[in-house]
């Protein structure tokens, strides 16, 4: 009996454990993290809109998968953007992030996936923080 009890604790024990690993989420790092300082709050920061499932670098795409922690209101209206700025502060440029589904999944707990298509090494060199905003003007 006593070896029968330490047997289901250590399977119960294993089996915890393997799904804490799961519900971990993996993130790549992020492109040129030596030289340019992200601000990834909007999408990555607990207690936003989302958890992230996942995180990866694919060429010159950062992909994040992304699970609602509630139902998504008005905050998809304007999307997500990536504001790239300069050692000054000075806003070089910002991009636009893809969503898929295009209409994204809104109820609380579905998943989307948010793709932000960096340029060209030679269009950001100067850039040293990107920071994704949600809105046209933020």
């Amino acid at each position: 009996m006593k070896y029968a009890l330490s047997a289901g604790a250590v399977a119960l024990a294993l089996a915890g454990s393997a799904w804490a690993d799961e519900k971990a989420p993996v993130k790549a790092p992020l492109p040129r993290e030596g030289q340019v300082k992200w601000d990834v709050d909007v999408l990555e920061r607990p207690g936003t809109s989302f958890a992230v499932v996942k995180r990866e670098v694919k060429g010159n795409q950062v992909i994040w998968v992304l699970e609602n922690r509630r139902d998504l209101g008005t905050e998809i209206t304007f999307g997500y953007q990536a504001a790239l700025f300069d050692g000054d502060g000075v806003r070089l440029f910002t991009l636009g992030i893809e969503t898929d589904p295009f209409l994204l999944n809104m109820p609380r707990g579905e998943r989307n996936r948010f793709t932000l298509t960096l340029p060209k090494d030679e269009k950001w060199k100067d850039a040293r923080k990107v920071v994704i905003t949600n809105g046209l003007y933020n």
